[in-house]
C-alpha cells in the first residue's frame, strides 16, 4: 500500500516513523509531503493521509483535489485514491466526495518521546466498504487495534481524551507549581498521582473517590478556598470540582 502522509506536525512524524520502520513484506510504502505545496504527491498512491491541525484539513483536502485533477503536466489524473484525515473532532465530510474515511489514533503525541503503537487505539470511520476495510487493513498491519467509531462517537470519545488527559495534565502542573512555591519538590506529588491513575483504571474513578468532597468535610474545603484566595480562578474551578463531586458521590 503507497502512503501519502500530508503534513509534518507530530502526528505525521509518529505515524511515518511507524509506517516507514515496517519491513518490506509489510507492503507499506510510505512519504511524508509537505501540507503547503504537495510536492512529491504520488499519482499511484493507494491512500493520502492528512495529518494537519484541525481548522486546515478542508482547505488542504480541496488543495488535494485541486492537485489531483490538475495531475502531472497538466493531464488529469485517474479519481483520487483514498483520502483520510486523522482528527478525532473533525467531520468526515470536510474531506469532500469520493472514497474517504478518518484513520484516528486516540493518543497523545509529543517529540521525542516513543510511542509503542501495539497500545494506541485506531477509531475509523469510512464512508464505504472499500474505505473502511481499507484503513482497518492499515490499522493491523501497523500492530494496532482498531475500533469503528463514526464522527459523533468520535468526538465524544476526543472529549473524554481532553477530559481525561489534558485537564488532568494541567491540574498536576499547577500542583507542581504550587509546591515549587511553597518550597517543596514538586515529585512530592508523583506517587499519590500515579497511585490515583492505578486506581481508577483498574477499579473505576467512581468506585475510588477519595478527599474531603466524598467525605463532606466542609472545614478542609474552605481552608482550600481561603489558600486559593488569590486565585479566584482556580478558586473557582475548585468549588466547582468540589460541587461535581459532592453530586455524583451522593
Amino acid at each position: 500500500m503507497k502512503i501519502d502522509i500530508i503534513g509534518t506536525g507530530k502526528v505525521a512524524n509518529h505515524l511515518y516513523s511507524r509506517m516507514s520502520s515496517l519491513s518490506a513484506d509489510s507492503g507499506i510504502d510510505c512519504r511524508m509531503i509537505s501540507s503547503r505545496t504537495l510536492e512529491g504527491l504520488r499519482p499511484e498512491a493507494d491512500l493520502l493521509l492528512i495529518a494537519v491541525s484541525d481548522s486546515a484539513i478542508r482547505e488542504v483536502a480541496e488543495r488535494v483535489r485541486d492537485h489531483w485533477r490538475q495531475g502531472a503536466d497538466g493531464k488529469p489524473n485517474t479519481p483520487p485514491p483514498l483520502l483520510a484525515h486523522v482528527s478525532g473532532s473533525t467531520p468526515i465530510e470536510v474531506l469532500g466526495v469520493g472514497l474517504t474515511g478518518v484513520f484516528y489514533p486516540f493518543q497523545s503525541f509529543a517529540e521525542g518521546v516513543t510511542v509503542d503503537f501495539s497500545t494506541v487505539p485506531i477509531m475509523i470511520e469510512g464512508n464505504c466498504t472499500d474505505s473502511r476495510d481499507k484503513l482497518f487493513r492499515l490499522a493491523e498491519t501497523i500492530g494496532c487495534r482498531a475500533y469503528d467509531c463514526d464522527g459523533q462517537r468520535r468526538r465524544e470519545l476526543h472529549l473524554c481524551g481532553v477530559l481525561a488527559c489534558n485537564f488532568v495534565n494541567e491540574l498536576i502542573g499547577v500542583a507542581q507549581e504550587r509546591l515549587r512555591e511553597a518550597g517543596l519538590p514538586p515529585e512530592l506529588i508523583e506517587p499519590l498521582v500515579r497511585k490515583t491513575v492505578d486506581k481508577a483504571l483498574v477499579n473505576g474513578a467512581e468506585n475510588v473517590r477519595t478527599g474531603p468532597a466524598v467525605r463532606g468535610d466542609s472545614a478542609t474545603i474552605n481552608a482550600h478556598k481561603l489558600l486559593l484566595s488569590s486565585d479566584p480562578a482556580l478558586k473557582d474551578l475548585y468549588t466547582r470540582l468540589s460541587d461535581l463531586i459532592i453530586a455524583r458521590s451522593r
